[in-house]
């Protein structure tokens, strides 16, 4: 009995603990690099971007006209918002893509 809870714990609840981490990690060491509102702004345009991919990829929605535009537009939108940032830091952008894609893992 013992070893089944160590062995369900160990292949449901320690991997969702660890990628939740590395989520808080890497999203909060990009402030240090970055503007909170670029970093919150990253966020909220990239995190329906990465999600829509995931599902694409994993086969849990299939790929349609219409949402292959509004991701486009939305994938436009965080484009020029990232491009008109005044204090763009590369290192802080990426970190916060990578939380955001460990988040939508």
């Amino acid at each position: 009995r013992v070893a089944s809870v160590s062995e369900g714990w160990c292949t449901r609840v320690l991997p969702v603990g660890i990628l939740f981490a590395v989520v808080l990690g890497l999203g909060n060491y990009s402030y240090v690099f970055a503007s909170v509102s670029l970093m919150q702004m990253t966020k909220a345009a990239m995190g329906p971007i990465v999600a829509c991919i995931a599902s694409f990829v994993t086969g849990t929605e299939p790929g349609s006209v219409p949402l292959l535009q509004v991701m486009s537009l939305i994938a436009l939108g965080a484009f020029m918002m990232v491009y008109s940032d005044v204090r763009l830091a590369p290192l802080g952008l990426c970190l916060q893509v990578a939380s955001i894609v460990f988040e939508n893992i």
